[in-house]
């Protein structure tokens, strides 16, 4: 087995600088790869010394030869090398398989529930859809097909929808991120509405929609209306707000006023989110 050495500091020096290891280079070392490396210590110990020793303490590595260190890192650095490999492999065959799982078909990822057309190359477009109180996500999910069935341009754009609580901003930031498309149109449905009023007269987007919207005096005809541009439409029933006087109040002077509208208002007798439906198919081709 030849002469066990003391490693020297100059060899602890070099050693530490290859390894950019800390003062307790031997216990880096040894830790830096949790069990894979005590594994790998404990393989190469048996290996070279012929031992089953269970234990490998600072001393013993201390004694190792020259030749003894080398395997020893070299076992180290292989194994590494092999658990970042099973990542790198694990990861591809998640991504793959989230791939699969995005294109064509609705997907819960926190907050958002999404849906990208078949053959996407990323780089394209999306709607976003800020939902209400009852429409969470999850909720979406499970109804985004019969809402959503008869929108003539859905596989024209990846179509997002979020929580209320979430803001566009936001939104945008993580459509971009994580789907690598950009936000060219917005609807506010119900409570989600609160989002879609600010960016009326906005021409950023190709739509700006308010669904059967919760309002404010802030966003009443009078003072909203003379903002609303080609790209702005609402349609709402504000029998569905009888429970809440101030915003039927104000939905109800919309509706008033629809004629003068130029098609921008839409006020049809139907169920809250079946608002969500009359919208879509009415104004869908503008996505």
């Amino acid at each position: 087995m030849g002469k066990r050495i003391i490693i020297t500091e100059e060899e602890k020096k070099q050693i530490k600088e290859m390894h950019s290891l800390n003062e307790d280079w031997i216990y880096d070392l040894l830790s830096y790869l949790g069990k894979k490396g005590k594994q790998a210590a404990k393989k190469v110990w048996s290996k070279i010394t012929g031992s089953d020793k269970e234990d490998i303490s600072k001393e013993d590595l201390e004694k190792m030869s020259p030749e003894e260190r080398a395997a020893f890192e070299k076992e180290m650095e292989d194994d590494k090398k092999s658990e970042e490999n099973k990542k790198s492999e694990v990861k591809k065959s998640k991504e793959g398989k989230k791939e699969t799982q995005k294109t064509g078909s609705w997907v819960v990822e926190g907050r958002y529930c999404y849906r990208i057309p078949s053959g996407y190359k990323g780089g394209g477009e999306a709607h976003l859809l800020i939902c209400g109180l009852d429409t969470s996500p999850t909720n979406l999910s499970k109804s985004s097909k019969k809402y959503t069935a008869n929108i003539p341009n859905i596989n024209k754009v990846i179509f997002v929808m979020t929580d209320y609580k979430n803001t566009v901003s936001t939104a945008k930031s993580w459509i971009s991120k994580n789907l690598n498309a950009s936000v060219s149109s917005v609807a506010g449905f119900s409570k989600g509405g609160e989002d879609a009023w600010p960016l009326v007269g906005s021409l950023q987007y190709k739509l700006i929609g308010l669904i059967d919207p919760t309002t404010t005096n802030s966003y009443s005809y009078e003072k909203v209306f003379n903002k609303f541009g080609e790209n702005t439409f609402l349609v709402c029933d504000p029998t569905n707000w009888g429970g809440y006087k101030g915003i039927q109040k104000n939905l109800q002077e919309y509706c008033d006023n629809k004629e003068q509208s130029r098609g921008r208002i839409t006020c049809e007798k139907s169920g809250h989110h079946q608002q969500l439906g009359i919208f879509y198919e009415k104004y869908s081709t503008r996505l």
